[in-house]
């Protein structure tokens, strides 16, 4: 049985967001030789619960997206985006806590 490979992040890059409200996180996402970006991380106001929205243009009174993508596939690279806001959010957290212990 050949080892097992780690799987490459969807992900190239992920900015937390602080501006905009409910938007927590901003991210470019490389799908082949596509880089999708300007994906959105937002929080929902009342559950927390966290969801990913692609970039769409408005045609009329309609919402369309910019780049579309297979239901699995979609659903893969969302579960990766979220990981990553996890992660970085973590790391953030992690690296501030250390600037605040250096300053006391």
């Amino acid at each position: 049985m050949p080892p097992e490979t780690e799987k490459k992040s969807y992900v190239e890059k992920l900015i937390l967001e602080t501006e905009v409200p409910r938007t927590v996180a901003i991210a470019e996402v490389r799908v082949g030789e596509v880089l999708i970006k300007g994906v959105k991380v937002w929080q929902h106001p009342k559950s927390g619960r966290l969801s990913v929205f692609f970039p769409s243009l408005k045609f009329g009174p309609l919402w369309k997206p910019i780049v579309s993508l297979e239901k699995d596939k979609q659903q893969e690279i969302e579960a990766d985006v979220i990981a990553m806001y996890h992660a970085v959010k973590e790391q953030s957290e992690t690296i501030n806590k250390g600037e605040k212990n250096e300053h006391d």
